[in-house]
């Protein structure tokens, strides 16, 4: 990490390591190099998704709880899931019931 210096160009700021490490096994499975930024995150978090096995579920995520980190990790690992309607019409069918 380094901070920006006097007569630098723009975009030449501070510079932070970005990184996704595995708990268990300690072992670094994606790393980027950028800003603290929504676009540098959604980077790391688009490699760490092209490493990960899609039949186990998506590893916990930690952070200092930074709005990029939140907008890069919906952006990348959500989607939107419609619930199945299987009844026919506007509602539930009721189906009288035997007491």
């Amino acid at each position: 990490m380094s901070k920006k210096k006097k007569g630098t160009a723009a975009g030449e700021g501070e510079k932070y390591a970005l990184m996704a490490c595995d708990p268990e096994s300690k072992l670094w499975l994606s790393k980027h190099l950028g800003s603290r930024v929504s676009e540098d995150w959604e980077a790391l978090f688009r490699d760490l998704a092209s490493r990960l096995d899609e039949a186990r579920p998506l590893p916990l995520i930690t952070s200092d709880d930074w709005d990029a980190i939140k907008e890069a990790l919906e952006r990348v690992f959500s989607h939107e899931e419609k619930p199945s309607y299987k009844y026919k019409g506007r509602g539930r069918s009721i189906r009288p019931s035997v007491l």
